[in-house]
């Protein structure tokens, strides 16, 4: 729940830019002669943009996230990825070498922008893109199916293999990512114990382990701030 509610607003925040380019690559698809697989997509992508939306107003209200929410965010979180893919699936399924192009172009351009906005949350990010590799090989086997495209078995087996390292590699990548954040948490919480360790020794007499004057005038200062009209602070001096 406590990353969710990080991973959130990153999916609110491109929402109005991610549904402007799926309009873009709808409208190519319907250009092309894919009108029939156009509704269901932007249906399927209205549904996962106001799941999102519904959860964000409820986290708002309710200052927190449910396990409810949570699950109801990461399936959305699938579900989207799916459904932002399958553009790349109609264009892959037209006999038009450039749209074949304008698909792939598309999902390399979902991939990327999943890296880049999940790449701090591994496990949400290692979850959409074994899912966009999935739909990625969808789209390669709707291409040699439909046989418009040129290329003998064993060259569409040489492009599988090709997807296959490629996937390998972002998975490995991925699970690298998240050891290296840990490490990294790791020692940004040795650097802040560090820092408090210097900050008391600042604090304290180095013979007897006292609090110096310098403790003395924060603790003095903090009292005066928190102290309201009808109440008082006294200072003994024992000099």
């Amino acid at each position: 729940r406590y990353e969710t509610g990080y991973i959130l607003p990153l999916l609110a925040r491109d929402l109005v830019k991610r549904l402007a380019a799926l309009a873009m690559i709808c409208t190519i698809c319907a250009l092309a002669g894919g009108v029939a697989g156009v509704a269901p997509v932007l249906a399927a992508c209205a549904v996962c943009a106001l799941s999102i939306l519904t959860v964000g107003r409820r986290r708002r209200a309710a200052r927190g996230l449910s396990a409810r929410a949570t699950a109801m965010l990461w399936v959305s979180g699938i579900f989207s990825t799916i459904s932002y893919m399958l553009p790349a699936i109609l264009l892959a399924g037209q006999p038009s070498v450039p749209m074949l192009l304008i698909g792939f172009i598309w999902i390399f351009g979902v991939l990327v922008n999943l890296t880049n906005s999940f790449g701090k949350f591994p496990v949400y990010n290692l979850v959409c893109l074994v899912t966009a590799m999935l739909m990625v090989t969808a789209t390669l086997v709707t291409a040699w199916q439909s046989g418009h495209f040129a290329g003998d078995p064993s060259a569409w087996g040489l492009a599988m293999a090709v997807l296959a390292v490629y996937g390998a590699n972002t998975v490995q990548t991925t699970i690298q990512d998240r050891h290296l954040l840990t490490a990294l948490a790791a020692a940004r919480r040795a650097a802040d114990d560090r820092l408090s360790a210097l900050e008391q020794m600042t604090l304290r007499d180095t013979l007897t382990g006292l609090a110096n004057r310098q403790a003395f005038d924060a603790a003095l200062e903090r009292l005066l701030d928190q102290t309201s009209l009808d109440t008082h602070v006294g200072v003994f001096m024992i000099d």
